[in-house]
């Protein structure tokens, strides 16, 4: 018995390798890339079958699929290459994440333009209940400095995952900072995971592996490219609940990870400055604009995310002061995120009905709403 269970295992095993390698032989196929990959994976329902199951002439066929590349599929051009990284990264203890299997963040799942795949190297649950980015300048003021490392000793009674891209200035301050209060810290790069960029930072780097990850939509060997770094600060925004922006001017990455924040419907938040101060004008200019909400302190964060009540989450009133039809839905939410229809499904409350019972629960601070009518409880 326990031999055939091993058996078993170690077939399973193989099959979810290979699985993975077929989806990083996929990807890499010239001309395939993040959007054909996950359209292809999504519509045959695995890598391997991409690459086993169909024919070229129904890869030709297939929408945006060149026929050249539907012959590069078929000739399995990178699948070499494909098995050599993934023994690579085995190697060097990293985890390949891919949308639709485990592990892979759900906050992603509901932005377009998803990374099809990721590379990790940590501890920390990227579907943690609360997930915080913080970015801003390279160039910091003291000022701003002390205000990043006050905001996380403040946010310690909370114990969210706190994301940042391990740059200069704000991002590292926020990690150091992080790793000093005992917060779980991820750092999303521009590169491969085999090496660090800034190398200044490599010893914290190595810390935040212990004390969180290291998070990459680049394969091994990926150096820094200045096209790299929209396509980090996307995921920066797209993997947490809330954004936080300390000291920017008008132009840079921490106004692009903000604007990306709004673009998937996430919170963001500017820390406001002196009208002279030019490391003051991007956070001004997005509170101004509507973009963003005004931060002085983590209880402002803690208050507009519905953090407050889970600082205590025993207490009974909360049911008593429900409706029923609250009471139903609040109780679906309890087992994670779920869309609209389940929510109907389960509840057996119509979706009619069941629309302004969101509403009152979305205003009273307990649900929140996310992209693709989708909702969760706010942690």
């Amino acid at each position: 018995m326990t031999m055939t269970i091993n058996a078993n295992s170690s077939i399973a095993a193989k099959a979810i390798a290979k699985e993975y390698i077929a989806r990083i032989a996929l990807y890499e196929t010239p001309g395939v890339g993040n959007k054909i990959a996950k359209a292809l994976t999504e519509y045959y329902g695995a890598a391997t079958t991409v690459f086993e199951q169909t024919t070229l002439s129904e890869l030709a066929q297939f929408p945006q699929l060149r026929p050249t590349v539907a012959q590069a599929i078929r000739d399995r051009v990178a699948w070499e290459a494909a098995e050599a990284e993934w023994q690579h990264i085995k190697k060097q203890g990293i985890c390949l994440l891919s949308k639709g299997l485990p592990g892979y963040p759900e906050r992603l799942t509901h932005c377009p333009d998803a990374p099809f795949l990721l590379y990790y190297k940590g501890k920390a649950a990227l579907n943690a209940s609360k997930v915080i980015a913080v970015v801003g300048t390279r160039k910091p003021s003291e000022k701003g400095r002390r205000f990043c490392a006050q905001l996380m000793e403040e946010l310690r009674p909370y114990q969210p995952l706190v994301v940042s891209g391990l740059a200069y200035g704000i991002d590292v301050t926020t990690h150091r900072r992080c790793l000093e209060v005992g917060l779980s810290t991820v750092g999303v790069v521009a590169h491969g995971l085999d090496h660090i960029y800034p190398t200044q930072h490599h010893q914290v780097a190595e810390r935040m592996v212990q004390q969180g990850g290291l998070l990459s939509e680049f394969k091994s060997d990926t150096i820094v490219h200045t096209k790299h770094f929209p396509m980090r600060n996307r995921i920066i925004a797209a993997i947490a609940d809330a954004v936080v922006v300390v000291e920017t001017g008008r132009k840079g990455g921490s106004m692009i990870t903000a604007h990306f924040a709004n673009e998937y419907h996430r919170d963001v938040f500017a820390v406001p400055g002196g009208l002279a101060d030019p490391l003051a004008r991007g956070c001004n200019h997005l509170i101004k604009t509507h973009r963003a909400c005004l931060l002085e302190s983590a209880a402002d964060l803690a208050y507009v995310l519905g953090w407050e009540a889970c600082k205590h989450p025993a207490q009974q009133s909360l049911f008593e002061a429900l409706e029923q039809s609250e009471v139903a839905v609040v109780q679906q939410l309890l087992k994670g995120e779920q869309p609209l229809e389940l929510l109907v499904q389960h509840t057996a409350i119509s979706s009619a009905e069941l629309a302004p019972v969101l509403i009152e629960l979305e205003l009273k601070g307990i649900i929140r709403a996310l992209p693709g009518k989708r909702f969760q409880l706010r942690r």
